[in-house]
């Protein structure tokens, strides 16, 4: 009998992928599908005034108090749509709280593997320079590697080596715009 191995994290992946499609599908047949808004859509419509939401249901109380019928804005329609976006919220809010976790964890691990990588490349450039098999395999890496985009090129050339500083005992502390004139003190060598 084999044991069950623990999942990799591409089984994971593909897991919650999976449950994650089920979840939109179940989304959707709540909400239905809400048309795909542009910028320039949402730059458009109205937006809620914050606390609008605790106004609305005053606002179509008065309006059907009084009488008050707009046939292209019934006051159902307006409570039930307020009412709808207030359910969905917390389904948002947590839905982006995912999104960020998914998205950091995607970070570190891209971040790890490529400071793992780096420091292989750095081992195998060492390898390359006595073992010519190495150095030819290693060739493409080191095209890749060669590589700058040209944003990087840019700020390589138009970077200006740093300032050298002041012997420490010729130091003296700028006053800040927004510091006290007598918290600044001169910065003394240390005595020996």
């Amino acid at each position: 009998m084999s044991k069950k191995q623990k999942p990799t994290s591409s089984d994971v992946g593909a897991n919650v992928l999976g449950e994650l499609d089920s979840f939109v599908k179940k989304v959707t047949a709540l909400i239905g599908t809400p048309p795909a808004l542009t910028a320039i859509d949402m730059k458009r419509a109205t937006k809620l005034r914050k606390g609008g939401e605790k106004v609305i249901p005053t606002i179509a109380a008065l309006s059907d108090q009084f009488g008050l019928t707009i046939a292209s804005h019934p006051t159902d329609a307006m409570v039930a749509k307020m009412n709808q976006a207030s359910s969905l919220a917390p389904l948002h809010k947590k839905l982006v709280a995912a999104t960020k976790q998914v998205g950091d964890a995607i970070f570190q691990a891209q971040s790890e593997s490529w400071d793992s990588a780096a420091v292989h490349y750095a081992t195998l450039r060492r390898l390359a320079i006595k073992d010519g098999d190495v150095a030819k395999t290693l060739a493409p890496v080191k095209q890749f590697f060669a590589k700058r985009s040209a944003k990087d090129a840019k700020a390589l050339a138009t970077e200006s080596p740093a300032p050298t500083a002041a012997p420490a005992a010729t130091q003296t502390a700028t006053p800040s715009p927004t510091a006290p004139a007598a918290a600044i003190a001169p910065v003394s060598a240390p005595h020996s």
